[in-house]
């Protein structure tokens, strides 16, 4: 049996959030808050979460509904994050079949005045067949749920 190579791609993320530090990082990193925020996510369930020095563990899957060729597709992406809040980050590695990974690190920034940057580096990893696919669907996917989490933080529903 022959292997396809695999391809890694980037992708940087960057936006402004009107709301303090410490409030839109707490929202952003609770995966919790995700729900209901991006049209795939249908459910999180929680494995295991533990503390290890200052670093949050959680291990997670993500249930997700995936659009392939117009065909919706149920999706479990097993992820792990690492929630670092003295230095405000958090990092998430997920995998899903057929064997796409993905590295998430996600960096909080107080700009003042209320005003909190957030920029999210992406890197996917996937078969050369499916890379495309992967990034162009987890590009959005990332895009729809930092965009609903920013408008719930900003009308204070967060």
């Amino acid at each position: 049996m022959r292997l396809l190579p695999r391809r890694r791609v980037t992708h940087e993320l960057s936006f402004e959030v009107g709301a303090p530090l410490s409030r839109v990082f707490a929202a952003y990193s609770d995966v919790g808050n995700h729900l209901g925020k991006h049209s795939f996510l249908r459910r999180i369930i929680t494995h295991r979460d533990w503390y290890e020095d200052d670093t949050r563990h959680v291990d997670f899957t993500a249930v997700e509904r995936i659009p392939v060729a117009g065909v919706p597709v149920t999706s479990r992406t097993h992820a792990r994050q690492r929630i670092h809040p003295a230095e405000f980050f958090y990092e998430t590695d997920t995998r899903s079949a057929p064997g796409v990974v993905t590295h998430q690190k996600v960096v909080f920034l107080d700009l003042g005045d209320g005003r909190t940057g957030v920029t999210e580096h992406l890197t996917f990893e996937a078969n050369s067949l499916l890379i495309g696919f992967a990034v162009t669907m987890g590009v959005a996917a990332h895009k729809e749920t930092q965009a609903a989490l920013k408008k719930a933080l900003e009308n204070g529903e967060l």
